[in-house]
C-alpha cells in the first residue's frame, strides 16, 4: 500500500533502461514510489488517468499513435493541471527547450546528468518550484536571451496567463474584466513578469512577445 505521504512519480519512456535507471535513481528516496511507467504518450494517459500522480517525469520524444513532443505535455498539463512535470531528455535544443518552458513546464533534467539532478527536480516539482539542471542551465544561459528562458521558468501561472494575453492584443483593463479582477491586480502581475523576463518597457514587452524565437 502506497504511504499517503509518499510522493508518487509516473515515469515515461520509450527506453526500458532509461526507465529502469529513472526507477533507480528515484526509488533511493524512500519517500518517492514509482506508481506506473510509459513507453507511449498513449500510455501515459492511460497511466495518468488509471494511477493518482503527484509528478510526471518524462521525456519529450517517444513513438506513438498520439502526438508527442510539446502537445503531449500540453495535453497532461490541460488535463492534469495538479501534477508536476518534470521534462527527463537528452535534447540540448535550446529553442525546444524553451518552448518547453514557456509552456509551463518548470522542470527539465539532461538524462546524462548527474544523479542528483533527478530528485531534486521531482522535489521542486512537487513544491511547484522551478529547477533546471545544471547542464541545461549552461545551454540556456548564454546572454540575454538565455536569461529570459530561465526568467520564463520563475513566472507565476497567474503571470504567464496575463503575458498570454498581452500577447493576444488585450489590454490591461480588458484581461481584468475577463478574469474578474482589479486592474491593479492585472497590472501588478504584467510588471511582475516583465521584471523576471528582464524587460523594462511595454514595447520591448511586445517585441518579446512577438518574437518568432520564443512564444508564450
Amino acid at each position: 500500500m502506497v504511504d499517503p505521504v509518499s510522493t508518487r512519480v509516473i515515469i515515461a519512456d520509450d527506453h526500458p533502461i532509461v526507465r529502469a535507471g529513472a526507477r533507480g535513481i528515484i526509488s533511493a528516496d524512500v519517500s518517492v514510489i514509482v506508481v506506473a511507467e510509459a513507453a507511449t504518450p498513449e500510455e501515459l494517459l492511460d497511466a495518468l488517468a488509471r494511477e493518482p500522480c503527484d509528478v510526471l517525469v518524462t521525456d519529450l520524444t517517444m513513438p506513438g499513435q498520439q502526438p508527442d513532443g510539446l502537445p503531449m505535455l500540453a495535453t497532461v498539463r490541460r488535463k492534469y493541471p495538479a501534477v508536476g512535470i518534470v521534462v527527463f531528455t537528452v535534447s540540448t535544443n535550446a529553442r525546444l527547450l524553451q518552448l518547453a518552458i514557456a509552456s509551463g513546464v518548470r522542470c527539465v533534467v539532461n538524462k546524462n546528468a548527474a544523479m542528483d539532478e533527478l530528485p531534486q527536480a521531482i522535489n521542486a516539482a512537487m513544491r511547484g518550484k522551478s529547477y533546471i539542471g545544471q547542464s541545461l542551465q549552461a545551454e540556456l544561459g548564454a546572454g540575454q536571451e538565455g536569461k529570459r528562458i530561465k526568467g520564463v521558468s520563475q513566472l507565476s501561472p497567474r503571470e504567464i496567463e496575463v503575458l498570454r494575453q498581452i500577447a493576444a492584443h488585450r489590454t490591461v483593463s480588458e484581461i481584468a474584466q475577463q478574469q474578474n479582477r482589479s486592474v491593479a491586480t492585472i497590472s501588478h502581475q504584467k510588471i511582475s513578469g516583465m521584471r523576471k523576463l528582464g524587460l523594462t518597457t511595454d514595447a520591448e514587452l511586445h517585441v518579446f512577445l512577438s518574437s518568432s524565437d520564443f512564444m508564450l
